[in-house]
């Protein structure tokens, strides 16, 4: 319905629908959807997921899809993939997972919580926690600090899942030495090759086979959608050369937010760790606490405390001899922050007690706060302002075009009215856009979502401005004449019928082998060195893979292995097992990773368990 108000919305008959209903809303509410579950996408053992959360996950996935196919996935593409239902599943799942990890009593606490966030690399400056790095990462991703927290929380309750069911399983040394075996155990290959390119001489190219043949695979050579547009721009830049900001105005901004201005003082420290767990004993503690008071003594009798923090600290920076950079006031633990902040400069401190365990912080540097002239900043403080009052000017100007457009009854009327010239457009295509829509992500997404005759939902916010659409004509996909895409048609047609043959051949030959139960003269057969199955050599890994797969030890492949436009024959002649001892760390590494997957498929059995009891409700809506 909302396509043919789109479509519509520029005649009289559609505004007084849009009234009509708008005045229901507001009298009626929205009646018993609400009552159902209306603002859930779904609901969990009576917890709901909201539709925000649920559209901001897909939002965030869609964005993925976007960037990992160069921004050519299409809302057709996206919905033929299922992703709607598919991020709305993950998230019932990890509704689940939070639901079962509460009945058997795990939970993730605030200091977990803030541990983790403070060790991450990815919000470090020089050493430390940055809080202005970790907000503007998180704001780049569409985050706020609560969100990422709960999703955060969210995924160390799953990690902790993971490790609390894992204690009932074990790798056993049969298995292990099983898997040892199978890692060492090597083959040597006998094999033939039939490529397609050695047939494509072999192959009739008529006028009447590429027509008969195009009846079936023309759909392959199906042009893509194009739209021509007409459209209005509204940018910021031309707004902004009209904004007069006085002296004044920019003192005003300044003085109002001086502390904007203002850089906090700031410290430089370093620090040697001695960690200690919340659920250590009282000895271990202890333990720990006596090693930081014995290196403290030997920081005070002027051992260099770098080279000390490199031989004994257990933190992160270690490495840089417990160097934590430049900091302000707040940004680290409360109790290790009240004890820097407290110190003077060139001094030790007593081991100090946080969630991390015992540190020992020496205080180099005290950089003094410091407030930034107006006069250096007022350049930027105005440039600042034309643009937040040209944003404002933009948006408005718009916004008040496209409710003019909706009375006019087209955008065409309401260019006349204005005297407006409207942008237009030839048809093209997404990877032939012109240059100023190719450039604008949303504003192509847009453009390829409306149909003939449809105005956009509203004035589309682009990166330097606002446009509002029309598209005056759109050209379906269709399969192309053969004449015009002969040349492509007899192409794809050589290359089809020579794999074919050559698939034909390898075939043939295969049941030659058979007979023989070997592989018989005549193609030139190849033989391999002895191989693992992780073996980078010349040999197709398609081909190694089917060797090892195979029953028993030494016979004819039973069937032909096809690897892109060449298939292959193989016999596997030799088996054995590898002289060579698995190394310490790989054997290790496969411990480590049969112990994970046996893990993973415990969590997949109890996650099932869980969905088949719970009761699961899903708003068809968000899945549309």
């Amino acid at each position: 319905m909302l396509n043919i108000f789109r479509k519509k919305r520029q005649s009289i008959v559609s505004q007084g629908i849009v009234l009509i209903i708008m005045i229901v809303f507001v009298f009626w509410g929205v009646g018993t959807y609400m009552n159902k579950g209306g603002n859930a996408a779904a609901i969990v053992n009576g917890t709901e997921i909201s539709r925000q959360d649920f559209g901001q996950s897909y939002e965030r996935t869609a964005d993925r899809y976007q960037k990992q196919f160069g921004g050519q996935m299409t809302p057709e593409m996206m919905k033929s993939l299922g992703l709607r239902r598919q991020v709305l599943e993950q998230l019932i799942q990890r509704e689940l997972l939070r639901q079962g990890a509460e009945e058997l009593g795990l939970q993730i606490s605030e200091e977990e919580l803030q541990r983790t966030i403070l060790e991450m690399d990815a919000f470090q400056a020089e050493g430390a926690f940055s809080e202005e790095l970790y907000r503007g990462l998180l704001s780049g991703k569409g985050f706020t600090p609560t969100s990422f927290e709960k999703g955060l929380k969210e995924d160390l309750i799953i990690q902790k899942v993971s490790g609390t069911l894992g204690t009932f399983t074990d790798v056993t040394p049969a298995e292990l030495e099983a898997w040892k075996d199978f890692a060492r155990e090597e083959i040597r290959l006998g094999y033939v090759a039939f490529s397609a390119d050695s047939y494509t001489e072999e192959v009739e190219v008529t006028d009447e086979k590429l027509t008969e043949w195009y009846k079936d695979n023309g759909e392959q050579f199906k042009t893509d959608p194009q739209v021509q547009l007409k459209y209005l721009y509204y940018t910021f830049a031309d707004a902004a050369a009209a904004v007069h900001i006085t002296e004044d105005d920019v003192r005003n901004r300044y003085d109002s937010r001086s502390s904007e201005y203002q850089t906090p003082e700031e410290r430089h420290a370093r620090h040697i760790l001695f960690k200690v767990n919340s659920s250590d004993s009282d000895e271990v503690k202890a333990a720990k606490k006596k090693e930081a008071e014995d290196i403290l003594a030997r920081a005070r009798k002027g051992e260099n405390f770098a080279d000390l923090a490199k031989q004994y600290s257990e933190g992160p920076t270690k490495d840089r001899g417990g160097d934590l950079g430049f900091f302000q006031q707040g940004r680290m633990v409360p109790a290790f922050d009240k004890a820097v902040f407290s110190m003077k400069q060139g001094e030790i401190s007593e081991p100090v007690l946080t969630q991390f365990g015992y540190h020992i912080i020496q205080l180099e540097e005290i950089k003094p706060a410091q407030v930034t002239s107006f006069e250096s900043v007022r350049d930027k403080i105005q440039e600042i302002m034309q643009e937040e009052a040209a944003h404002d000017i933009v948006y408005n100007e718009a916004a008040k075009a496209y409710e003019d457009i909706m009375l006019a009854g087209s955008l065409e009327k309401f260019a006349k009215q204005n005297n407006l010239v409207l942008k237009t457009t030839d048809l093209f295509d997404r990877e032939n856009a012109p240059e100023e829509i190719a450039s604008q992500q949303a504003m192509l997404d847009a453009a390829f979502s409306l149909q003939k005759g449809e105005l956009s939902s509203s004035a589309l916010e682009v990166k330097d401005g606002y446009v509002i659409l029309f598209v005056e004509d759109r050209k379906e996909p269709s399969v192309p004449d053969l004449n015009t895409v002969k040349d492509a048609v007899a192409e794809a047609y050589v290359k089809e019928q020579s794999k074919e043959l050559a698939r034909q051949a390898a075939e043939k030959y295969l049941q030659e082998c058979r007979e023989k139960d070997t592989l018989v003269a005549g193609p030139t057969v190849k033989e391999s060195a002895f191989i693992k199955r992780n073996s980078t050599s010349d040999i197709p890994p398609q081909l190694v893979q089917a060797a090892f797969s195979s029953d028993g030890k030494q016979h004819l492949g039973g069937n032909v292995v096809d690897v892109t436009n060449t298939f292959y024959v193989y016999a596997v002649l030799e088996t054995r097992l590898g002289k060579d001892e698995l190394p310490e760390a790989q054997l290790e590494q496969l411990q480590q990773q049969l112990l994970e997957s046996k893990k993973n498929r415990l969590v997949n059995q109890w996650l099932q368990k869980l969905h088949n009891e719970a009761k699961i409700w899903v708003n068809p809506d968000v899945l549309q």
